[in-house]
């Protein structure tokens, strides 16, 4: 156990780092309410507050964690007020304190935000009865609570900020399920029972130290989600505590709270608990129990009965858990690891499908992205089957059953991920390699769901292969399990492909803003002649689909959902006249997503809220997965109401595929990603900084790749710049106006668009209501501006262009219409010649 603690692997240093982060927080903390001059009590609960910021808040950005910090007190003051009001009545605080308990539980739902402010909530009440808090004592609580959190926010945010650079990492999406079957509302009934039968027990056992019971109980149910999780937990809790009496017996009772010594050893235990938390919690839960008889000895009441009752009511807790998880909603380990174990097999089946289609010349099919997944979902199989694992499990032949189930998806995942290189050989193709591989794959499949079957002779591939649900396998509702397909080509009313050669039926979707009026997702056909528009169809599936994106072989829509919790949609297009979703919106866990681009097997989003860059894996069928990455960025520009944090509007690949860049308004830079040769998966590269106050909005790539066009939105302006392929590198050249000089009332360039053959370049202007026509030298680095023709309508949000140039579209956001315009081939000016009303319209893509 000492060894799976202190020399457990730690990638980057993360605990290290956390940890000794941990430790300037806390000790700031308590220095600063200290020199403040408010009492010990009120230093003991500054220090509680800043130890629980840093270790309960995990919001997947730094903008996230720097939000619920600031919310922690709007729930710990309430908290600490009611207890302390209700100290001296003891069926009101029991009833009060089971009500925190519940809500805290309960709010666990709405992810690391609402777990962060339930535990703060709980320890605010218990921290009320650790130190016997009365009202008088508030204004002290109060004080400390934010110098705390100030403190520890200061070191996390700004002495230290290892997430900035580091996110946290990614994690398979929680197991679907509603009502009480959902896990943070089961768990939230029973920890409320588990905590009354430990409160009502422990109150027996003494009058004053009860709540260490309640505690227990409460952090058992931490992260666990079946019974014999639960059990696990609070042997290993009942075991760090023994360990951390004994310790205390030791350590704790000899020093009789002198000041320095004791401030050293609690130094000490912070530092063990953030960094034995991940690997042992046995040993987590030994520093924090020498951590309280540390405090117990400052507040001048320690002794060796005390540590005693302490392991008592350790006892009573960890009873009072495991008869919840017996006999309220249970929840077997059983049914929690078959969950995780069919969404590994599908990832193996997905995985292995993309492989088959890769090696039969698919460039596209990648199964990297899989073979992530399933390694994430194997780390969830093994924590659920660690019940079943433990040495004192007298479970002997279910035991061996799941060291069996380890071992082949162990197999699985080796076999998988063998496949996944063959495939990403250039000279692999469909040969015997891939049999065998799949073979290999097929065999530690049958091995776990059909055990002492021996493999077939001849056996089909693992993607074509059925695993019967009942088997732990995945389930047959998804139709990537009959193995890869080439996709048939969209058919039309009559059943006939839509047009033969020369007379295919062109069509263009539209996007737009249902909370202003839209439509959702609007598809017209395109005529071949003139360019014009018809809408067929709208669908209003996703809520404020802004932006819209092609999958490169055309056969997938992907949509932005641009709201505060944003999210991305992808649409099948076997029928190019009715899209069809393909599964619900996926968060991207970043705010206000204005636009989005594929860039191999990933999908990117620009989030403005958030001011980040989120990469999303596509899966088998197009639909995107959970992010694999969030990317925050930092900084801000000199215009108040609109650069005051970063607002990341575009991320484009560059014409290599090698680089992916992104823009951002409110930093005034366009932030450089580079791609894994091998996944293809984006990382940090670099920042180029544009004149401040420019506000870069969107970006395009002169047709030979040499030259970026960054379109300007809070000065009506286009910069020129330099770019690297080989390198990675942007460099600012010049900047030209997209409206003429003397031009008054606001303007906010929106959306810039090329020409093929690096002539020209327009850019659409909302406020001046405009299409500017630049035209560009053979360099592509000196832009003139030929002039502007009126856009149609009323605030054009976007600008593009047909396939073969000649026509022009603008997306009208407020006038609620698209316009389009025939393109001048020796000006480049354009001539309006038509529109179509679309209620918001935000976007226009073509296919």
């Amino acid at each position: 156990m000492l060894k799976r603690a202190f020399v457990a692997a730690d990638p980057g240093r993360a605990r290290l780092r956390t940890a000794t982060r941990a430790v300037l927080g806390v000790g700031l903390a308590v220095t600063v309410v200290t020199l403040s001059g408010l009492p010990l009590t009120a230093s003991i609960t500054g220090g509680l507050a800043a130890l629980l910021a840093l270790f309960t808040v995990a919001d997947p950005t730094v903008r996230r964690q720097a939000v619920t910090t600031a919310l922690l007190p709007a729930v710990g003051l309430p908290v600490l007020a009611l207890a302390a009001a209700l100290h001296g009545l003891p069926l009101a605080r029991d009833a009060a304190f089971l009500a925190v308990v519940f809500c805290g539980v309960y709010a666990r739902r709405w992810g690391p935000r609402g777990n962060a402010l339930g535990i703060f909530g709980f320890m605010m009440f218990f921290a009320t009865q650790f130190l016997h808090a009365v009202p008088a004592q508030l204004p002290h609580l109060y004080a400390a609570v934010l110098l705390g959190l100030a403190a520890a926010g200061g070191v996390r945010f700004g002495a230290w900020p290892i997430e900035r650079r580091t996110p946290p990492p990614a994690a398979p999406a929680p197991l679907a399920a509603r009502g009480l079957a959902r896990v943070t509302t089961r768990q939230a009934f029973q920890t409320a029972f588990a905590c009354g039968l430990a409160l009502a027990v422990g109150q027996l056992v003494s009058e004053e130290r009860w709540y260490w019971a309640v505690g227990t109980a409460w952090w058992i149910f931490v992260n666990t989600a079946s019974r014999g999780e639960t059990l696990v937990r609070g042997f290993r809790r009942v075991v760090g505590t023994l360990a951390g009496i004994a310790a205390g017996l030791l350590v704790a009772v000899p020093l009789h709270g002198a000041p320095a010594p004791t401030a050293a050893l609690v130094a000490l235990c912070v530092f063990g608990i953030f960094y034995t938390a991940a690997p042992s919690y046995s040993w987590m839960m030994f520093f924090v129990t020498v951590m309280a008889g540390l405090l117990y000895g400052l507040l001048g009441v320690l002794h060796p009965g005390l540590l005693a009752l302490r392991f008592e009511q350790t006892l009573v807790g960890a009873a009072g858990a495991a008869v919840a998880v017996a006999v309220v909603l249970p929840v077997t380990t059983h049914a929690a690891t078959d969950a995780w174990i069919r969404r590994a097999l599908l990832a193996v089946r997905h995985c292995t499908a993309e492989s088959t289609r890769r090696l039969a010349g698919d460039d596209s099919a990648d199964p990297t992205p899989h073979v992530a997944e399933l390694e994430l979902l194997l780390t969830k199989v093994r924590v659920s089957l660690a019940p079943l694992l433990h040495p004192l499990s007298p479970l002997r032949a279910r035991r061996e059953r799941a060291l069996a189930v380890l071992a082949h998806l162990d197999d699985c995942a080796r076999q998988a991920g063998g496949l996944a290189e063959v495939a990403a050989d250039p000279a692999a193709s469909h040969d015997a390699r891939l049999t065998a591989a799949c073979d290999r794959v097929e065999s530690a499949l049958l091995a776990l769901a059909a055990p002492g079957e021996p493999p077939r002779a001849g056996a089909r591939p693992v993607a074509a292969l059925s695993v019967p649900p009942c088997s732990v396998g995945a389930t047959d509702s998804d139709p990537v399990l009959d193995g890869p397909r080439r996709a048939a080509g969209p058919t039309g009313e009559d059943g006939m492909a839509n047009g033969s050669e020369g007379q295919r039926r062109r069509w263009a979707y539209i996007g737009s803003f249902t909370e202003a009026g839209g439509s959702g997702l609007t598809v017209a056909e395109v005529d071949a002649g003139t360019g014009a528009l018809t809408p067929v169809h709208a669908t209003d599936a996703v809520v404020n689909p802004s932006y819209l994106a092609l999958s490169p072989g055309g056969d997938v829509l992907y949509a932005v959902s641009e709201t505060d919790e944003g999210a991305v949609a992808a649409f099948s297009l076997a029928d190019p006249a009715r899209p069809a979703l393909l599964g619900p919106p996926v968060p991207v866990r970043g705010d206000g997503p204005t636009h989005l681009a594929t860039a191999g097997p990933w999908l990117l989003t620009a989030n403005y809220g958030s001011g980040s860059v989120s990469a999303l894996p596509v899966r088998v069928g197009g639909a995107p997965g959970a992010p694999s990455a969030v990317f925050p960025h930092q900084g801000g520009g000199p215009v108040p109401d609109r650069q005051a944090g970063p607002h990341a509007h575009a991320v484009v690949p560059d014409p290599t595929g090698r680089w992916l860049l992104a823009t951002d308004l409110g930093t005034d830079s366009v932030w450089i990603y580079g791609t894994d040769p091998v996944t293809g998966a984006p990382g940090p590269h670099g920042e180029t900084r544009l004149r401040p106050g420019s506000g870069p909005r969107h970006l395009v790539f002169h047709p030979r790749g040499d030259r970026a066009y960054i379109l300007n939105e809070l000065e009506p302006t286009v910069t020129v710049c330099r770019w690297d392929g080989a390198a990675g590198t942007l460099d600012p050249l010049g900047e030209t106006r997209v409206v003429p000089a003397g031009t008054e009332g606001p303007t906010y360039p929106s959306a810039p668009v090329i020409s093929g053959d690096g002539r020209f370049l327009w850019a659409a202007n909302r406020g001046h209501d405009s299409v500017a026509t630049l035209s560009l030298d053979t360099s592509g680095d000196e832009l003139v501006l030929l002039g502007t023709v009126g856009c149609g309508g009323h605030w054009p949000r976007d600008l593009t262009t047909g396939p073969d140039g000649r026509v022009l579209y603008a997306a009208n956001e407020r006038s609620g219409d698209v316009t389009w315009f025939t393109v001048d081939p020796d000006t480049g000016i354009p001539a309006r010649t038509g529109s179509a009303v679309i209620a918001a319209a935000s976007c226009v893509v073509l296919a």
